[in-house]
């Protein structure tokens, strides 16, 4: 192929596919999962699978625009975002091999 675009299409298959493998997994575990992004990527279609896949795809799926919500709840944000702000300091400080979902946009 010219100028190697099928290569770098293969490339996002793959890890494409290695992101579906691990949330099918995930979805097996009772745990707490974040899951972490720029817009549009598809954190909510994952979330969503993780959902539907899990003992828990009976139950409710809820989802909930943190930056849409009336400043009244500032302080509720607040707690939430420092909370994932731990979160994220600890996936960044766990090893590659445990944290595929942080260098999913890498090619393996």
């Amino acid at each position: 192929m010219a100028g190697g675009g099928g290569s770098v299409q293969l490339v996002e298959r793959m890890q494409a596919f290695k992101v579906l493998e691990l949330t099918r997994r995930v979805a097996q575990v009772d745990t707490t999962v974040l899951i972490t992004g720029e817009s549009g990527v598809g954190k909510e279609r994952i979330a969503r699978l993780i959902h539907d896949e899990s003992a828990r795809t009976g139950g409710a799926f809820v989802t909930i625009n943190c930056g849409a919500l009336p400043e009244e709840t500032a302080s509720l944000r607040g707690k939430r975002c420092a909370a994932c702000a731990r979160a994220s300091a600890a996936v960044r400080n766990q090893s590659s091999r445990s944290a595929p979902f942080a260098r999913s946009s890498r090619p393996s």
